[in-house]
């Protein structure tokens, strides 16, 4: 009986002890193997004049884990094409626009921009070529969407997405906007 009870006291040792190998392995693989989500690309329905424009927005987990957003805002202005950009103060307590998000590793999902997109009005948008030292073309005014998300690992540690695109209306499509690298970012 002595023999019986020493071996089953070793049992779940060796049975408490590969559970926390077991453990560690995961949490350093999950440490080692983040999640990375990203808006992969951002588009329109077609333009109607004197209707809103559509935004579908798509996200990726390029990463190798699930992550989950938790927090969210996202927003749709016309800006005049030679007015200086400036990026949105980055905020934790901003209101959440699509709820809580898990994607897999590999998933991706595309979802409505919530509210507020602006009203589409050709003559505003279009493309015109102008007459300088040499014929450039160039919009008066062109549609931006910037926003951030909050997400989390398996982990619980937070990490953030924001981005800041212009509509190409030819293509009907949010694009970054060049020379702007800081604009459109992953931590």
């Amino acid at each position: 009986a002595i023999f019986t009870f020493t071996l089953w006291q070793s049992t779940k040792r060796m049975m408490k002890a590969t559970q926390t190998a077991v453990d560690l392995a995961r949490q350093e693989f999950l440490s080692t193997h983040r999640p990375k989500i990203i808006l992969r690309e951002a588009f329109t329905t077609e333009l109607k004049e004197g209707e809103d424009v559509k935004i579908r927005l798509h996200f990726a987990n390029i990463g190798e884990t699930t992550g989950t957003i938790f927090r969210s805002e996202v927003s749709a202005v016309v800006v005049q094409s030679e007015r200086v950009m400036i990026h949105p103060a980055l905020d934790l307590n901003f209101d959440d626009a699509f709820g809580r998000i898990t994607l897999r590793a590999g998933e991706a999902r595309t979802i409505d921009f919530p509210s507020g997109p602006p009203t589409w009005r050709a003559d505003m948008f279009r493309l015109k070529s102008v007459l300088t030292m040499t014929v450039t073309t160039r919009r008066d005014y062109t549609i931006h969407i910037s926003g951030q998300f909050l997400y989390s690992d398996e982990l619980g540690i937070n990490r953030r997405t924001a981005f800041r695109r212009e509509l190409h209306p030819e293509r009907r499509r949010f694009y970054l906007i060049p020379d702007e690298p800081d604009l459109d970012y992953q931590d």
